[in-house]
């Protein structure tokens, strides 16, 4: 499961990171990992390339299944580009039926979202099972 964390305060986003892998293909040809880590790591080479390292606003951390960014002093490019990250990662949870957005809570002005990918349940209709299984096989 994905699980993307996003903390604000003030609404402006002060921490968002994304970590674990979807499980919805085998390593490698796992699209929703695919693509959330293009999404993701594009957007942290925007802030760098719009000097949110460089001008020291913030950090930036990157590993497998690991995306963190700390916003330690804002400005509007990179609001801008954290925003768009969370809704194109919202609209991937959408647009993949892959459940779970829970919703932000209110802690005096600091606000925290999560939300989650993670692999769609398997039809659990053995007739249903066994011809998928026959299809993949034949490929």
């Amino acid at each position: 499961m994905i699980k993307v964390l996003v903390k604000q305060n003030n609404n402006q986003i002060v921490n968002l990171s994304i970590t674990g892998h979807a499980d919805s293909g085998e390593y490698g040809k796992d699209l929703v990992c695919a693509g959330v880590s293009t999404v993701g790591i594009g957007a942290m080479n925007m802030l760098a390339k719009k000097g949110f390292l460089a001008k020291g606003l913030g950090t930036i951390e990157i590993n497998e299944g690991y995306i963190n960014v700390v916003v330690n002093h804002t400005d509007e490019v990179c609001q801008v580009v954290l925003e768009t990250l969370v809704v194109t990662l919202e609209t991937m949870v959408e647009s993949l039926s892959l459940i779970h957005i829970s919703e932000p809570t209110r802690l005096l002005s600091i606000s925290y979202a999560v939300f989650c990918l993670k692999k769609k349940n398997q039809d659990t209709n053995p007739a249903n099972t066994n011809s998928r299984r026959d299809k993949n096989s034949s490929m």
